[in-house]
């Protein structure tokens, strides 16, 4: 018998379930092409931060931290004044829309991400509803004990539920280990 075989079956909670399960997926793809999109934009957002920081004379500092170093006893408190002259310069010099641009990219990612994250949990929930209702419509499907379901889906509005065999699958597995050994020696 060829496998995997396929059956059509007539199950409206099933049919629903899959429809709900594969929009969900469909959304959450979506969601996922978004979140890409926002972080190629923020990679571009971050190039061109770090082009317009490396513009920036800094020239007046360098002499300062230098000296700074020397003296021991003031050297933490002048290094942090120094840092903070320097970003303030930095951040004057640079439009701040592009920071708050970049922040609110990432916080729309982290939005999106989350909002995936709960349609996975979704899809997870219908998947548990799915499983055992598939496995009672395909125990009468199952012609011996090595028969299982391998995947329920939905194919031009129709439940299609697909049929493997454990056994034949040990057997090709092993008729092409054992083909592969002899063609070794």
């Amino acid at each position: 018998m060829p496998y995997p075989r396929t059956h059509t079956i007539d199950n409206p909670k099933l049919k629903e379930l899959l429809k709900k399960k594969t929009d969900l997926v469909i959304e959450g793809r979506e969601i996922s092409n978004d979140i890409e999109e926002i972080s190629n934009g923020n990679d571009i957002i971050d190039k061109e931060i770090q082009a317009l920081e490396g513009k920036v004379d800094l020239s007046e500092f360098k002499a300062l931290a230098e000296e700074s170093t020397k003296k021991m006893e003031a050297l933490m408190n002048e290094a942090t004044e120094i840092q903070q002259k320097i970003y303030d310069k930095v951040k004057a010099e640079i439009d701040p829309a592009l920071g708050l641009k970049y922040k609110a990219n990432r916080d729309l990612i982290e939005e999106l991400e989350n909002k995936r994250n709960k349609i996975g949990l979704k899809i997870q929930k219908i998947k548990d509803k799915i499983i055992p209702i598939t496995q009672q419509i395909a125990k009468p499907l199952l012609e011996d004990e090595f028969e299982d379901f391998s995947d329920v889906r939905l194919e031009n509005g129709e439940v299609i539920i697909e049929i493997f065999s454990h056994l034949e699958d040990w057997k090709a597995t092993r008729a092409k280990k054992l083909k592969e050994k002899y063609l070794q020696k």
